[in-house]
């Protein structure tokens, strides 16, 4: 015989097992949806846009949603404009994208709102990569420090086998920009923060930082505090 309570504690087993079922098809759904959402967002992430100026041999401005978007060319550092091969640099971006339509896949964001990205012009078989084609030209580094791109860091070693471009001598940008060379080592305040920061900081040229100053002195004076991660004046 079947007493009640038996009844009861079977209707219960198998109410919950029913919830635990129900439970794990939801989750699995929920996987199934963010998947497919992630997919999703990064085909959205890939935009076109026409390049109205050329800033720098890693930097340039592209038409994005009727508004211009400031992109840097992600995984490479190109000479400072000032730098020898620099003007090289910025004449081979000028002349390959300058006014005209690329595709811009960005890869992350800057602490300060400059997007990182892979950027490609041409169409079908004449479709490249930008980042990739100033380092074969050699007129740029594999910048290590927000890269591991492998494929990247092959075409500088080629570029550096070959000798061609900035490889004799070659000075990398932060060096130059660290005053490496023999010039003044200038400090860059930041003028929304108020922090200012020594040259081989990362935050050295954000888009606030355009306040000059030949020393620690002379910046706390005006108001500013040391970075806290180049600690200038270390």
């Amino acid at each position: 015989k079947i007493s009640c309570l038996d009844l009861f504690h079977n209707h219960g087993y198998k109410r919950r097992m029913k919830t635990s079922l129900s439970h794990i098809l939801k989750m699995v759904l929920i996987g199934i949806l963010l998947t497919l959402s992630a997919l999703t967002a990064d085909a959205a992430d890939t935009w076109k846009g026409q390049v109205v100026s050329v800033i720098d041999g890693d930097t340039i401005t592209v038409k994005h949603s009727d508004s211009p978007k400031k992109i840097r060319l992600y995984g490479i550092d190109a000479p400072e404009k000032q730098q020898p091969f620099g003007q090289d640099a910025y004449k081979f971006i000028f002349s390959k994208v300058n006014m005209k339509t690329v595709e811009v896949k960005p890869i992350k964001t800057e602490q300060y709102g400059r997007s990182m990205a892979y950027v490609y012009y041409g169409k079908d078989k004449n479709r490249k990569c930008l980042n990739e084609e100033i380092l074969k030209a050699g007129l740029a580094w594999h910048y290590k420090d927000s890269s591991k791109d492998q494929n990247l860091a092959d075409l500088e070693k080629e570029a550096r086998t070959k000798k061609v471009g900035l490889w004799a001598p070659p000075i990398p940008p932060w060096e130059f920009r660290a005053g490496k060379t023999g010039g003044i080592k200038e400090l860059h305040g930041n003028t929304a923060t108020k922090v200012y920061h020594k040259a081989s900081c990362k935050d050295y040229d954000c888009d606030n930082c355009t306040a000059i100053f030949k020393s620690n002195k002379e910046a706390e004076a005006a108001g500013y505090r040391p970075c806290g991660k180049c600690k200038p004046g270390k």
